[in-house]
């Protein structure tokens, strides 16, 4: 199988801009930019090749779904702060995977922060107050981010960016 590279799909948000290298996303699905699989969607790509593209234990788990979304983050401003599903329940409430990230920093500017998980025991009640007052990331543990580092964030675990970073 030759090399397959995707045209980007560039997303603006109010906060800088994402662009999707790899997508399966139903209604925002990578297509491929050239080569012999010239016009190919990703989801046509692996339907055609399965686990020849996906690998046997990748197929074996997710079937015919791509199992990954990447994308490069552009944060020009802060990322709000988010938490997102694992597998159980999303599947309860969405009926589609949970969401776990790996983040690379690319570029980090000068006062950017990640912040990833909490740094102590957080009560329901307290984090809601901290919400309501703006100050939620007294609670979360910060990092200053550098070129090159990797987080990994499991669902169930806030996080946010604060800054220029890209991701």
């Amino acid at each position: 199988m030759e090399i397959i590279k995707f045209y980007p799909i560039h997303k603006p948000t109010i906060w800088g801009s994402e662009t999707w290298i790899a997508s399966a996303v139903k209604g925002d699905e990578s297509i491929v930019s050239e080569g012999c699989y010239k016009g190919m969607s990703l989801t046509e790509i692996v339907e055609r090749f399965g686990s020849a593209f996906l690998g046997e234990a990748n197929s074996a788990r997710f079937g015919k779904d791509f199992p990954l979304l990447i994308k490069m983050i552009d944060a020009q401003q802060d990322l709000s702060i988010q938490v997102h599903p694992d597998d159980k329940l999303s599947a309860e409430r969405h009926g589609k995977m949970g969401k776990n990230e790996m983040w690379y920093i690319m570029d980090a500017k000068p006062g950017a922060k990640l912040y990833v998980g909490f740094n102590r025991e957080v009560t329901p009640t307290e984090l809601y107050n901290k919400y309501k007052d703006g100050t939620v990331t007294e609670l979360l543990n910060c990092f200053t981010p550098k070129k090159g580092d990797c987080v990994y964030i499991q669902p169930g675990c806030i996080h946010a960016a604060e800054g220029e970073v890209v991701i």
